[in-house]
């Protein structure tokens, strides 16, 4: 079976059954938790590994995520796990998230900045996205250094770039350009 209908599967069943027990905001944090897990190599090779039993598998879940997320969550990756599916859990994960997101009407943002904003300037910039867009919004900030100053905002597939560092860069293919 194709990798993306599996995924695209999975997520719209947990979305249903999260729907139906009224647990969405639960699970979407607890999947957006599980998203950031499979990029740890090690417990992503652990997922991936024929080799390694259902049983092991399900012990290493509950150990590292009892507490952390719901049970309705555990039980939904040892569904994985009893079916053979475990090695899709990041790309369900992605999958739910964006299924989530558009159903609740929320953009994804992505702010880049050279140096760390604080807490307040970023639930500013939250409320003016959310006015423009009338819309939620999920913001995520990054910083990067090589862009010396500014930012880049990326929203859903739009990107506003207003660093230092591409403006220096244009200047200088102009000034390349001009003939001497």
């Amino acid at each position: 079976m194709n990798t993306s209908k599996i995924s695209v599967r999975y997520a719209k069943a947990l979305l249903s059954l999260a729907v139906e027990e009224n647990k969405q905001k639960e699970i979407n944090e607890d999947v957006k938790f599980f998203f950031y897990s499979c990029d740890v190599i090690e417990f992503n090779s652990i997922l991936e590994n024929p080799v390694i039993s259902m049983s092991k598998k399900k012990s290493v879940i509950l150990a590292l995520f009892a507490g952390k997320v719901s049970d309705f969550s555990i039980r939904f990756i040892n569904l994985l796990i009893d079916n053979r599916r475990e090695a899709h859990l990041k790309n369900i994960c992605r999958t739910f998230l964006l299924l989530y997101r558009q159903k609740y009407n929320i953009k994804q943002v992505t702010l880049i900045t050279a140096v760390e904003f604080d807490k307040k300037l970023t639930a500013e910039i939250s409320k003016i996205i959310e006015g423009n867009f009338k819309s939620d919004i999920e913001i995520e900030t990054k910083t990067d250094s090589a862009i010396l100053g500014g930012f880049i905002m990326n929203i859903e597939d739009k990107q506003y770039d207003a660093s230092i560092h591409t403006k220096l860069d244009k200047i200088k293919r102009e000034l390349l350009q001009v003939s001497i």
